[in-house]
C-alpha cells in the first residue's frame, strides 16, 4: 500500500550508469566527498560531517519531521544521532548519477546502505545533494535523504510543523505545487511529467528513482482510492538566475480526513519564463 500511497514514491528503479554531462574531474571529487563522509561517519565524527556542508546548507532527512538549516544543526542531528545509537554503524554511498546544473553547480543522486552488528540493523534509502563546486573541496548546499523503511504507525507519532513559506517567490512554490498535484489527483501522469519536469527530469524517492518524462509518466503510481495528498512550501531558494530550491511538508489523508502518512519534500527546479520546473523531485514518508 505504501509503494501506492502517492505519486511521489516510485515502484521500481530506473537504470542508469556514469555521470551524463558532468567532467571526470567533478565526478572524481564527488566520490571523494562521498568516501570522506564515509570515513567519518564510521568515526561517528559529526564534526567531521558538517565540514562536508557549507555554512548555510539546508538538510532533510526522513528521520526527522523538519528541516535543518545552517552546518551547526546538521552537526548536532549527527551528534545526536550517534550518541543514541546502541550500536557502531558504518554507511555506504553509492553515487548514481551526477549533472552539472549550472557554473558552480553539481547534482548528485544515489544510494545509501548502513549496516550495523546484523542483517537485521541493515537500512536502506536514497539521496539528493547539490554541491557547490567552486572551492577547493565540494561543499553540499542541499542534502535530502530518504529511507526505504518508511514508520509502520503514523497514528502513534505527533506531527511536528513549521511555519508556512510565504517569502519571497512562495507564489512560484504554491503553482508549482498545485499544477503538480492537480495532475496527480486526475491521474494524468503524462501532463504531470510533461508539465511539471523538465526533459531529463528525475524522481529520487523512498520507493526508487526514475529518470525522463517518459519513466516518470509509466513509472509513477495512482493515489489510492479516497486518499489525498497535501503539500505545502516551508522554504525556498535561488541558486542562480535559473535554478532554486524549494523544500516543504505533505501528507496523506484518507476519505475520513485522517493523517495516514506524513513526510517531507525537497526538490531542484530550473526556473522557465517565471515558472518552477522539477529537475529532481525528493523526498520520503518520515521514517522515525
Amino acid at each position: 500500500m505504501k509503494a501506492k500511497i502517492l505519486g511521489f514514491i516510485v515502484v521500481g528503479m530506473t537504470a542508469m550508469s556514469g555521470c551524463a554531462g558532468e567532467p571526470d574531474d567533478v565526478s572524481a571529487r564527488i566520490e571523494a566527498h562521498l568516501d570522506a563522509f564515509e570515513v567519518a561517519w564510521a568515526a561517528s565524527d559529526a564534526g567531521a560531517l558538517g565540514a562536508l556542508y557549507a555554512e548555510n546548507a539546508v538538510r532533510i532527512a526522513s528521520s526527522k519531521q523538519t528541516p535543518m538549516y545552517g552546518r551547526q544543526a546538521v552537526v548536532d542531528h549527527y551528534a545526536e544521532s550517534f550518541a543514541a545509537s546502541e550500536i557502531q554503524s558504518l554507511i555506504e554511498l553509492t553515487l548514481v548519477e551526477s549533472r552539472s546544473v549550472g557554473p558552480d553547480h553539481v547534482m548528485a543522486v544515489g544510494e545509501w546502505r548502513l549496516s550495523g552488528a546484523s542483517e537485521a540493523d541493515v537500512r536502506t534509502g536514497t539521496w539528493l545533494n547539490l554541491y557547490d563546486v567552486s572551492g577547493p573541496a565540494l561543499q553540499a548546499v542541499f542534502d535530502n535523504a530518504s529511507s526505504a523503511i518508511p514508520l509502520a504507525d503514523f497514528a502513534s507519532v505527533t506531527r511536528e510543523m513549521d511555519e508556512i513559506y510565504t517569502g519571497e517567490s512562495s507564489d512560484r512554490v504554491d503553482q508549482a505545487i498545485d499544477q503538480y498535484l492537480g495532475f496527480l489527483h486526475d491521474g494524468d501522469f503524462d501532463a504531470l511529467a510533461a508539465n511539471s519536469f523538465v526533459e531529463a527530469g528525475m524522481q529520487v524517492m523512498d520507493g526508487g528513482m526514475l529518470m525522463g518524462r517518459e519513466a516518470l509518466a509509466s513509472g509513477m503510481q495512482p493515489m489510492e482510492p479516497g486518499t489525498t495528498l497535501i503539500a505545502h512550501g516551508y522554504g525556498y531558494r535561488a541558486v542562480v538566475d535559473d535554478l532554486a530550491l524549494a523544500w516543504g511538508p505533505y501528507e496523506v489523508r484518507d476519505a475520513e480526513g485522517q493523517i495516514i502518512a506524513f513526510g517531507q519534500w525537497g526538490n531542484l527546479f530550473r526556473v522557465v519564463d517565471g515558472r518552477l520546473v522539477i529537475i529532481v523531485e525528493a523526498g520520503g514518508m518520515y521514517s522515525g
